[in-house]
């Protein structure tokens, strides 16, 4: 190969460890993003039970990225079966207002 060759085939594999390089650091600075907003958001769901108080904090402070998924989860899971209680009281109150609609029917008789 001549010269030239040489330093186009080290321009490219150098181009190709930046990019890779770019990818990883890209891919580290996403997860890490990514772990922040889970504790920002475990740390509102906390404080919200809790309270905000320097011993809340503390706590909050020492707990691992386990701990923040597992939070998480239960807060999805406490969020869902809200969600449900939600929609089965409403279904009450519906059957509910058509038992005394039908009451009142059969009293107006």
């Amino acid at each position: 190969m001549t010269k030239s060759k040489y330093l186009a085939l080290g321009g490219a594999v150098a181009a190709a460890a930046i990019a890779a390089g770019a990818f990883v650091c890209a891919k580290s600075l996403t997860e890490y993003f990514e772990r922040q907003h889970q504790r920002r958001q475990v740390e509102g769901f906390v404080k919200k039970i809790f309270g905000d108080s320097n011993r809340v904090q503390t706590v909050l402070d020492k707990l691992s990225d386990d701990d923040v998924a597992s939070l998480l989860r239960v807060s999805d899971k406490l969020r869902s079966l809200k969600d449900s209680a939600s929609e089965y009281a409403g279904s009450a109150r519906d059957q509910g207002m058509a038992a005394i609609d039908r009451l009142k029917s059969a009293l107006s008789h």
